[in-house]
């Protein structure tokens, strides 16, 4: 929704400032939503990458007590912890 907006506001930008070229009035100046468009997709690429990590942490915490091997376990985190890596 936030990136919808976003795009909606830098497309309003840039119609604008062709606006204010046609009139040929002062430009606006340099679009700072651009930069904070790629910055709010970075972020959203890194919380997806987290998000993959996340669901195997679940997937551990769902498992029950009586059916817990801790090597198993270890060996799931140290995978996951090789992901990250």
């Amino acid at each position: 929704k936030f990136e919808a907006l976003m795009n909606k506001a830098c497309s309003d930008f840039d119609s604008l400032s062709a606006a204010k070229d046609a009139l040929g009035l002062d430009p606006s100046g340099e679009n700072v939503i651009v930069e904070a468009l790629d910055e709010l997709r970075g972020l959203k690429e890194v919380w997806l990458a987290v998000q993959g990590v996340w669901v195997k942490i679940e997937e551990l915490k769902e498992t029950g007590w009586s059916a817990v091997v801790p090597r198993k376990v270890r060996q799931a985190l140290e995978d996951i912890l090789s992901q990250l890596r």
